[in-house]
């Protein structure tokens, strides 16, 4: 029974992802009053070198309920900012870019899922959740030993 209600959660899970699978995320930027989500989607595009543009875009919102916007105070942590492109190979040229980034060698998407592959000759894993993204790149947890 256990099996069972892992497997249709992990259908679940496809299924969310397939329908998730044009939107990119991005955290961690102020909310201000009146702010231009477009401009915002638009700029970080092009800090990442991706020539993204308004026809690229489907829509563009924040994610959660709206929270007191208190731009002083470093306590409330910025709803992450949500949008849906319309083509898949924008997000595919993102994730390309941000792979680079962060030292991935390979890392691709096909059908909205994210595969991976540490070096030539290994094969590819697919990221579908938190939980295989610590299975495939571990996070050492052991504290640093000063010599």
């Amino acid at each position: 029974m256990l099996l069972t209600i892992d497997k249709l959660q992990s259908e679940i899970d496809l299924q969310a992802q397939n329908y998730v699978r044009n939107e990119i995320e991005i955290i961690g930027v102020p909310e201000v009053r009146d702010e231009s989500l477009m401009h915002i989607v638009l700029t970080a595009s092009k800090k990442i070198s991706i020539d993204l543009n308004t026809q690229d875009v489907d829509w563009i919102a924040h994610a959660g309920s709206a929270k007191k916007i208190i731009s002083d105070s470093t306590a409330n942590f910025p709803r992450p900012i949500v949008s849906r492109l319309l083509r898949r190979t924008k997000q595919d040229e993102i994730i390309k870019i941000r792979s680079k980034k962060c030292g991935l060698t390979y890392c691709w998407t096909k059908n909205g899922t994210i595969y991976v592959r540490k070096q030539d000759g290994n094969p590819a894993q697919f990221i579908r959740n938190q939980e295989d993204l610590l299975r495939v790149f571990p996070i050492d947890t052991k504290p640093a030993s000063n010599p």
